[in-house]
């Protein structure tokens, strides 16, 4: 997976996790970007565990859990995501 497509990912996981009311709804409609950093999207410790499950699951890998407390920014996050493991 490249790192935009985990970016996609990412950003799509986020807007299907609002829509469905297991992240805040003004984030359906968040303008969200590569630069922006984790600690500024309104998400909790259980919407961050929501969302590491979605991608998960949509992107069917496997997290490292231990490079997750690094990530500042969604493009640290994305780059996490490009490089995890295939779930099997």
């Amino acid at each position: 997976m490249t790192a935009e497509q985990a970016y996609t990912l990412i950003q799509d996981s986020v807007h299907t996790l609002a829509k469905a009311g297991l992240l805040p709804a003004t984030l359906s409609q968040y303008q969200i970007t590569p630069a922006m950093r984790m600690d500024g999207l309104p998400i909790d410790s259980v919407g961050k565990t929501s969302l590491i499950n979605e991608i998960e699951s949509r992107g069917r890998l496997r997290l490292p859990l231990n490079e997750l407390s690094d990530i500042e920014t969604l493009e640290d996050f994305a780059d996490v995501v490009a490089h995890s493991q295939r779930a099997e």
